[in-house]
């Protein structure tokens, strides 16, 4: 699907006045702009912030982190590098166009019918830290973190090119069950788990 395509999927037609619109973006300078400039005014919607996922290797100062939840967001840039020095990036961070060990995440709402204000931790840049799943383009669930954002966590939610399901969540898209495929699952405790989901992407 090119970018022509994508803004031209019915966004103000599915959501509500208001709705948190949260895309992942590639890190594109210029995919970001025309996400934020020409398709969410397409879609009626307001742009707020941008988020960053980090991705780090595990580490022994992660473990209990890790053990705690898989996903944590962290106030400020200056807690991440605290971090990435003990749990490195899984790749160098770089300049230019080189493969970066982070993803971005676009967030806007529904341009709400009467004036309303919105969340402070959305008016602000924030990382999440987590160890990326074997799995090629597994984003991590972000459910947890923005249901804190939403008037109720029983919110009428939706997931546009899903892969895998989710709780309470509408999900459209062609591989909504791709994740959920049992070779991604492990058998036993002793069965790589690495080297299923590696099968499982041959299959």
């Amino acid at each position: 699907m090119d970018s022509v395509e994508f803004g031209n999927i019915p966004i103000s037609n599915i959501s509500n006045p208001n709705a948190l619109i949260v895309v992942w973006c590639t890190n594109a300078k210029a995919h970001q702009e025309q996400l934020m400039n020409d398709i969410f005014p397409k879609w009626d919607v307001e742009y707020l912030t941008t988020w960053h996922w980090v991705k780090v290797k595990y580490t022994n100062f992660l473990r209990k982190l890790i053990e705690h939840c898989i996903v944590r967001y962290i106030k400020d840039y200056v807690n991440l590098l605290q971090v990435t020095k003990s749990g490195d990036p899984i790749v160098p961070f770089n300049s230019g166009n080189l493969k970066q060990p982070y993803e971005t995440i676009i967030i806007g709402r529904r341009k709400p019918e009467t004036p309303s204000e919105v969340h402070e931790d959305l008016k602000c840049s924030k990382v999440i830290i987590s160890i990326p799943s074997s799995i090629h383009s597994h984003k991590p669930p972000l459910v947890e973190i923005f249901n804190q954002y939403l008037n109720s966590a029983s919110s009428k939610k939706c997931e546009i090119f899903a892969r895998y399901l989710i709780p309470g969540f509408t999900s459209i898209g062609n591989e909504v069950i791709k994740l959920q495929h049992t070779c991604l699952y492990v058998a036993n405790e002793n069965e790589d788990a690495c080297a299923i989901a590696n099968k499982c992407d041959s299959n």
